[in-house]
């Protein structure tokens, strides 16, 4: 993928290993659009990261996050180079406007589904049916 950017003089393309703090904080508020090509991941924290940014996201289908599509804010696709070409120029290519709404929906799916109001409640509820303090929750799977 790198040797594919450089021949097509993607300049705005950054390619990093492990960014923290204040300089991760920097990175994505400089971004408009945040790539995870993987061929397994059991959640992908830095895709939910990308999407609190308000940063639209290409992923694989070998990551969890396949309501990209649903929400509208991002595309999970196979694990195949056409198919990661042509999604790259299709995001690169989005008009601003759409790339800010897709931005959007992603932060406002993240906020709804991950946020700490959001789950909270749920643990609450899985921890007072681990103790037979309430019913079992619906989403418990054995």
């Amino acid at each position: 993928m790198i040797k594919l950017s450089n021949e097509l003089k993607l300049n705005r393309v950054v390619w990093k290993d492990s960014v923290l703090g204040k300089d991760k904080y920097n990175l994505f508020r400089s971004s408009d659009l945040f790539v995870l090509l993987s061929h397994s991941e059991n959640f992908g924290l830095s895709i939910a990261e990308a999407l609190s940014f308000g940063l639209p996201v290409i992923t694989t289908t070998n990551t969890p996050w396949k309501d990209l599509k649903k929400y509208n804010c991002g595309w999970c696709i196979d694990l195949k180079m056409k198919k990661i070409i042509k999604t790259m120029e299709k995001a690169i290519c989005l008009n601003p406007k759409k790339k800010i709404s897709m931005g959007k929906r992603g932060r406002a799916w993240i906020e709804r589904d991950f946020s700490d109001q959001s789950i909270a409640p749920k643990l609450q509820s899985a921890y007072n049916w681990i103790l037979n303090k309430g019913p079992k929750p619906k989403k418990i799977i054995f």
